[in-house]
């Protein structure tokens, strides 16, 4: 009975006081419906409704200022990059190489060697990378954990075909080898740094067999085969010369003469000569700085509180 009142109450109106009153109706349900933010509207601001996922899409943005698609692709590709070693330096680094990390290949079949050689040669780029600055260990861990990341995301095995993403591509089996060479290099590595092992860790060692265990090899009775691996290990564990020291500033300085480093025995009497005029307690000091096998063992300690009394 409302409705019919209602269209009674319209229809008793003129047509033109009919039109507005239905236009007020249908703009007051309008604002009702609408949120008080974008009540109105400002046509030089537009208003973004694809929510937070739109906050990714890479739309074109003012000059230096990037989208969040861009920033983060500029994240991504903002590697810090070593200089590379150039062949001068390489030819002088390649003596102190670890001999674990040696080209001489294993005595076993192709694909297992393919495999040592992707990851031995991971290890000397990146050896010859840091210029020899760290140890072999950590060398062999940071490989593993990148071989480890790349199994995560595509297991040996579980991707056929031409779907294969997994960079540099190389076939199945010669993943899974490579997986376990650097367990064997970690080990290895570990074994050669006799500090980082227990002694029960060691005493495995001596009774393992002579092809690496991690590679799960069964050689039963092969005394031909065992003495390939014998000779192959030997030359994996060969001593290499020590790494030299290299030049800091401070030995710079001591070179040129710096007053900041230590005076040795023989500046002392250069010291005299280039300063005739400096004092006795300069000369003193000089003097108690030079090496004395003769002194007493408490004298450093009586000239370190001599100023402090």
């Amino acid at each position: 009975m409302a409705g019919s009142s209602s269209s009674g109450w319209l229809s008793n109106l003129p047509l033109a006081n009919k039109s507005h009153s239905l236009k007020d109706r249908k703009e007051g349900n309008r604002a009702i419906t609408q949120s008080p933010s974008r009540g109105v509207l400002n046509p030089e601001i537009e208003v973004n409704d694809q929510g937070d996922e739109g906050l990714w899409y890479d739309c074109t943005s003012s000059e230096g200022s990037l989208s969040p698609a861009k920033s983060f692709a500029d994240i991504e590709n903002s590697h810090v990059s070593v200089k590379s070693t150039t062949p001068e330096e390489e030819a002088e680094l390649l003596p102190h190489m670890p001999s674990l990390f040696g080209l001489d290949l294993p005595p076993c079949n192709a694909e297992i060697q393919v495999a040592y050689e992707n990851v031995v040669n991971r290890l000397r780029a990146r050896w010859l990378n840091q210029r020899g600055s760290i140890g072999t260990v950590d060398l062999c861990h940071a490989v593993k954990t990148e071989l480890s990341n790349q199994n995560f995301m595509f297991p040996a095995f579980s991707i056929k075909g031409p779907f294969k993403k997994r960079k540099p591509w190389r076939r199945e089996n010669v993943f899974k080898y490579e997986l376990r060479w650097i367990d064997y290099f970690v080990k290895e590595a570990q074994a050669q740094s006799p500090d980082l092992m227990t002694e029960s860790e060691l005493m495995e060692r001596r009774k393992e067999s002579s092809a690496p265990a991690a590679l799960g090899f069964n050689l039963g009775d092969r005394p031909d085969v065992r003495k390939l691996w014998d000779e192959w290990n030997a030359k994996m564990r060969a001593k290499t010369l020590a790494m030299p020291e290299r030049e800091t500033n401070t030995d710079i300085g001591l070179a040129a003469g710096s007053p900041e480093g230590p005076v040795l025995g023989e500046t002392n009497g250069n010291a005299k000569e280039s300063n005739p005029d400096s004092t006795n307690s300069m000369d003193s000091d000089v003097t108690l700085v030079q090496a004395n096998s003769e002194g007493k063992p408490d004298d450093a300690h009586l000239w370190s509180q001599g100023g402090h009394d």
